[in-house]
């Protein structure tokens, strides 16, 4: 993730710009559409489906949703992503107009699947800051065991290797939780 690992994960002065006294109440529903209520399909789901579907233009669709409504509440790092995911499916739709790919190719084009899969990861550093910043650090989405395993795996491909490499602050603060936090603090003690 290092070509995002310079953007902030949330800035409350975008969020608030737009949406002052009213910015939790929107990073709610941003967590609600995103891992869902159990009366809607959430947009978790329907990428999954759209993966799981070969169905390009919906993918394409759902991360262009969720770029807009990032950036909107100033989840900075997240819809940088999805912009880079839109693009790559894009690109991918233009060589499947021009004969050069099939959509049965959307989970193993190269750079779909790169930023699909730096996404994925993205989403649990991002979910948290945003539960922090409504006041829930600790609340929970029931969410889809298939989905759940995508991020883990995605998270084991975009660790840094266990062989002693140095990874960077910001990388670390990406992975803060509040079972962690106290590792941050006695870091920056040193």
């Amino acid at each position: 993730m290092e070509e995002f690992e310079n953007d902030p994960i949330f800035s409350e002065e975008a969020g608030q710009e737009l949406f002052g006294d009213e910015l939790p109440k929107m990073m709610e529903l941003w967590l609600t559409n995103t891992f869902g209520p159990d009366d809607k399909p959430p947009l978790l789901i329907n990428l999954k489906n759209s993966l799981k579907d070969k169905d390009v233009e919906g993918f394409k669709r759902n991360a262009h949703s969720m770029k807009g409504s990032s950036r909107y509440i100033g989840l900075i790092r997240m819809g940088n992503i999805c912009e880079k995911l839109q693009y790559a499916i894009g690109a991918l739709l233009k060589a499947i107009e021009a004969g050069n790919a099939k959509p049965e190719n959307i989970d193993t084009d190269p750079n779909t699947n790169k930023y699909f899969k730096i996404w994925l990861s993205a989403l649990e550093p991002t979910f948290h800051a945003v539960c922090v910043y409504i006041g829930q650090p600790n609340k929970e989405f029931n969410i889809d065991p298939e989905i759940l395993k995508l991020i883990n795996e995605a998270k084991a491909e975009q660790a840094p290797s266990a062989s002693g490499q140095p990874v960077s602050y910001t990388h670390l603060r990406a992975h803060e939780t509040g079972r962690n936090l106290v590792c941050r603090l006695l870091l920056e003690k040193k």
